[in-house]
C-alpha cells in the first residue's frame, strides 16, 4: 500500500475478550488509505488468532509479533513500520466511532496542523459521557498557547493524558526523535510523549467531536492490586517532565506551581489509593516512601492549593506534608 494517510498503531496484549470489538470498529472506517498496525506484545491468549482473522479479511490490517516489553515498546515498534502522514493510537480494549474518525484526516489537512486533538466518550458500565480536553476549540494554537495551559490550574493537565485523542503528524515525531519512554510504566509514559509532542509542535488544532470510546473497567483486578513500581514510575515521569520544562525554559513559576498542583492534587491521590491496596500493615510504609521520594518532596515546595482542591484534599495533603501518617490513615 502507498500514499497512506493515517497509520493506526494498536498495541495488543492478552485482550481476547475485548479485542474483537476494537478491531471491528476500525474495520468500519471507510477510508482506504489507512493502515492498522496490530502489535502483539507477547500475548499468551487468543489475541493472535483474532488479529490474523482481521488481517486475512482486510489488507489494511498488518500484524507484527514481538516479545513482551510493555505498551511503550509496542507503540515504538509500530512507529518503525508506519507509512502514514499522521499517526494515531488506539488501545485494544477501547474502540472508535468510524464515522467521526473518518473525518479527522481532512480536518488535519485543512488546517495544516502538527497535532489534531479531538474529544472522546467515557464509557463506564451503561453510562456514556462525552469529554473534551481543555484546549480551545476550532482555532490554531501554538507554543505560547501550550505554555499558558501548562501554567494554569491542575485540571488543565488532562490534555497530556491520552495519546489516543490526537492525530500526530509523523514528521513531527521523526524530526524531533520523540519516542515513548520504555523505562516508565503504569500509564505514566503517555504524559511525557504527549508533552514532548505539544512542546515541539508548531500548530495544534482541537475539535470537540467525540471520535473515540474510552472504556473504564473499574471491576478489574488491576484496579484493586497493589502496584509496587508505581512510585518509581511517578518519579521517572516527574524527572522526565522537569527535563522537558528545562529544555523549553519553563523552570519558574507559574509552571512549577502548576507542576506541584498536578502531582499533589492528582498523582498523590492515586498513590494513596495504591497504598490502600497494600496488604495490612503496609499503608504507612508506602506513605513514608512517598514522602521522601523526590517527586513529592519537590512538589510540596512548589505547591499551593488550586481552586479545585477540596477541604478533605487539603487536610490529607497537610497530614502527608508533616508526616502525620497514622492520622492520615484514619482520615482517609
Amino acid at each position: 500500500m502507498s500514499n497512506i494517510k493515517v497509520s493506526v498503531i494498536v498495541p495488543v496484549y492478552n485482550m481476547e475478550e475485548r479485542l474483537y470489538r476494537c478491531l471491528a470498529s476500525l474495520k468500519e472506517i471507510t477510508c482506504k488509505d489507512v493502515e492498522f498496525l496490530l502489535i502483539n506484545d507477547g500475548s499468551t491468549d487468543n489475541s493472535e488468532f483474532i488479529c490474523k482473522k482481521f488481517v486475512s479479511e482486510d489488507e489494511r490490517f498488518i500484524y507484527k509479533y514481538k516479545k513482551n516489553g510493555g505498551v511503550s515498546s509496542a507503540r515504538n515498534l509500530g512507529f518503525t513500520f508506519a507509512k502514514g502522514k499522521y499517526i494515531s493510537y488506539v488501545d485494544s480494549d477501547d474502540y472508535i466511532d468510524p464515522k467521526s474518525w473518518s473525518k479527522l484526516y481532512d480536518i488535519a489537512e485543512e488546517n495544516d496542523v502538527d497535532i489534531l486533538n479531538f474529544g472522546y466518550s467515557y464509557v463506564k458500565k451503561e453510562i456514556v459521557e462525552k469529554r473534551n480536553s481543555v484546549l480551545p476549540k476550532n482555532k490554531l494554537l501554538g507554543h505560547k498557547d501550550v505554555q499558558n495551559l501548562l501554567s494554569s490550574d491542575v485540571n488543565s493537565s488532562n490534555f497530556l493524558w491520552f495519546p489516543w485523542s490526537n492525530f500526530f503528524k509523523k514528521s513531527l515525531i521523526d524530526t524531533n526523535s520523540i519516542t515513548y519512554r520504555e523505562d516508565i510504566l503504569s500509564g505514566m509514559e503517555d504524559t511525557i510523549f504527549i508533552l514532548e509532542c505539544f512542546c515541539k509542535a508548531k500548530t495544534i488544532y482541537s475539535i470537540d467531536s467525540p471520535c473515540y470510546y474510552y472504556v473504564y473497567y473499574g471491576d478489574s483486578l488491576t484496579q484493586k492490586r497493589f502496584k509496587p513500581d508505581l512510585l518509581n514510575n511517578v518519579n521517572r515521569q516527574f524527572e522526565a517532565r522537569l527535563e522537558i520544562y528545562e529544555e523549553h525554559g519553563l523552570m519558574q513559576s507559574p509552571y512549577l506551581l502548576h507542576l506541584g498542583r498536578h502531582y499533589m492534587e492528582h498523582t498523590f491521590f492515586a498513590g494513596l489509593k495504591n497504598a490502600k491496596n497494600k496488604e495490612e500493615g503496609g499503608f504507612i510504609n508506602v506513605l513514608n516512601n512517598m514522602r521522601i521520594a523526590p517527586v513529592y518532596n519537590r512538589s510540596l515546595k512548589y505547591y499551593k492549593p488550586s481552586k479545585y482542591c477540596t477541604i478533605k484534599m487539603k487536610v490529607l495533603i497537610y497530614l502527608f506534608k508533616f508526616r502525620l501518617f497514622k492520622l492520615l490513615k484514619a482520615v482517609y
